[in-house]
């Protein structure tokens, strides 16, 4: 096998794209999104989008945290600049959840990331 060398300017176009491609993502406005649904009494699964930013899955799981809720069965996925979360959330204390008052909630959480 041989191994192809790049020359500089095909190295520098390589670049130059992936740059153009980095501003492109960025300036697509990405629309943040919260979906709950009601499992049971004390569970809830939810969906959120919203858009990547460096320590918005950290800020989100520590507002979870703060507001009494506890994840599990999480999942990430991060594409064009987008960030899904799927999971699930229950009461750390087995209390009832109110939906409309936890959307609201996650919403302003989102936007502020």
């Amino acid at each position: 096998m041989e191994a192809k060398v790049c020359s500089d300017d095909e190295e520098r176009e390589f670049q130059e794209g992936e740059t153009s491609l980095m501003q492109e993502i960025i300036q697509t406005p990405i629309q943040a999104e919260v979906d709950l649904t009601v499992i049971n009494h004390s569970k809830l699964w939810m969906k959120l989008v919203f858009t990547n930013r460096r320590g918005g899955f950290t800020q989100l799981m520590e507002a979870l945290n703060y507001l009494g809720l506890e994840p599990t069965d999480v999942s990430l996925t991060t594409s064009g600049g987008a960030v899904l979360v799927s999971l699930c959330l229950e009461g750390i204390y087995g209390q009832d959840l109110e939906v409309n008052k936890i959307r609201e909630l996650l919403q302003d959480i989102i936007r502020n990331i």
